[in-house]
């Protein structure tokens, strides 16, 4: 702004801005827009210069015989490398500055053996464009001890789509950063993945069609599946976001990768998905999903992350399975129904409500950590089998099917007077936006006693 002002002093700001923003809109200049209002934005006068002086010698193949001078294939570039190369057209400096805010390359700890100087940046660079492309054999090896898999897909929706080739040195350059800031540098890296760590491990990768980004993350033990889904959440929003600036007027669809083809590790452009319409109808139905090609069934709780995905929450409201309660609302949950009350309104008349016999439960408070924990898992498991044998109601009065609605119902029994509990799964709805359910909000005395008469065909797997 104050090089243009200097021209002409006379001239307005806002026209300034306006007429700069126009420009850059024609694609005449380029603006790069700086992060912190203490740093000035950056103007490209010639956008032309920067493509063929600065992205053609760091980009360009063998067979662009016009770049003899062009940066070599390898995992680490040191500055000096980047200055022999670009010194002929610019400050190297401003160059590597340039070359970091459109996320092309970003600085690494030297290599073993490499020198820094005393007090001074960092002078090794990863530039994703220019690595290998096959991932080395070690960075995702099957492993007996992780068997929690979950992941997701983003695609284009139409065959004749494609990802912009920018789109994935982008990701791993924002991925990367991520990850080392947070103290868990990315174990490896190649030309169409990453493999990140941090409480648990993630894989992202490019297809070779170009069409899909996989994201699988995994782990050992099931009070992992939280990080598990941190994760998830983490790389698809980065993903999000950057396919929104490269690809616009793309249509984007989000599938949910087969656990079963990942835990066996199919090969990576033959990893099986779903999609969420196809998942939100098998458990509806209280079926497993089902894969036709291969003829394997997945439980929808093995896709999806139980205690941290909101997905089913959000498409079927209070009518969802309790087994999507959150996780930090379960807690609260069965903390408060563990406590034994005199009156008995404690998990041991919440299970009897549920159609549980007493003498199960007798058994589970010699075991369980929490008997209410394990009377939520076993209502939701019996509704299940009952659903799929398309067995009647056996006793009257019973709330049988293991929805949020009938626990509220079974809180609110006359008998019961739980409304403290009640409050809880009502709080945790309203905290992710989904709107009360008026059979929810029955007055004292009243109940409400969901039965399923769907016909559902006969399953002969029985419910894990």
């Amino acid at each position: 702004m104050n090089h243009i002002k200097k021209l002409d002093p006379l001239l307005d700001e806002d026209f300034i801005k306006l007429s700069t923003n126009y420009l850059q809109d024609m694609g005449e200049i380029l603006i790069i827009k700086s992060e912190k209002s203490t740093i000035s934005d950056t103007i490209i006068l010639r956008p032309q210069w920067l493509c063929a002086n600065v992205f053609g010698p760091m980009l360009a193949t063998e067979i662009f015989v016009q770049y003899s001078n062009r940066l070599q294939r390898k995992k680490v570039h040191s500055k000096q490398d980047l200055t022999d190369v670009f010194q002929q057209y610019a400050n190297t400096d401003m160059l590597l500055h340039l070359l970091e805010k459109f996320e092309l390359l970003f600085e690494v700890e030297p290599p073993s053996g490499g020198v820094v100087q005393e007090n001074g940046p960092r002078m090794f660079y990863i530039i994703p464009s220019l690595l290998d492309y096959q991932m080395p054999d070690e960075q995702w090896q099957r492993e007996g001890s992780k068997q929690i898999y979950y992941g997701r897909r983003f695609q284009c929706r139409d065959e004749t789509d494609s990802f912009s080739p920018g789109l994935f040195p982008r990701l791993q350059t924002r991925l990367h950063r991520y990850f080392t800031e947070i103290g868990c540098p990315p174990s490896g890296i190649w030309k169409n993945g990453i493999k990140v760590c941090d409480e648990v491990e993630g894989l992202v990768y490019m297809t070779k069609d170009w069409k899909a980004i996989h994201i699988c993350v995994r782990a050992e033990r099931e009070d992992e599946i939280g990080e598990c889904y941190e994760m998830l959440e983490k790389i698809s929003e980065d993903t999000h976001g950057l396919l929104e600036i490269s690809c616009p007027g793309s249509n984007i669809d989000c599938h949910i990768l087969s656990a079963h083809s990942m835990k066996n590790h199919h090969r990576q452009e033959y990893v099986k998905y779903y999609t969420t319409e196809k998942i939100l109808e098998a458990e509806k139905g209280k079926k497993r999903v089902f894969d036709e090609e291969l003829g394997t069934a997945e439980n929808v709780f093995d896709l999806l992350c139980c205690g941290y995905d909101t997905t089913m929450l959000h498409r079927q409201g209070y009518l969802s399975d309790v087994r999507w309660m959150l996780h930090d609302t379960r807690v609260e949950f069965t903390t408060a129904m563990d406590v034994h009350q005199e009156t008995g309104n404690d998990y041991r008349l919440m299970a009897d409500l549920m159609g549980i016999r007493y003498k199960e439960v007798k058994a589970w408070e010699s075991r369980a950590t929490s008997v209410t924990e394990r009377i939520l898992t076993e209502w939701s498991t019996r509704w299940m089998n009952r659903t799929k044998k398309r067995r009647p109601p056996s006793r009257a009065n019973i709330f049988y099917e293991s929805s949020f609605l009938n626990l509220i119902a079974v809180l609110r029994e006359p008998s019961m007077q739980r409304e403290d509990a009640a409050h809880l799964l009502r709080e945790m709805f309203n905290k992710i936006g989904v709107a009360a359910d008026e059979r929810a909000q029955v007055e004292d005395g009243e109940s409400v006693i969901l039965e399923d008469n769907e016909e559902e065909e006969e399953d002969s797997d029985a419910s894990e």
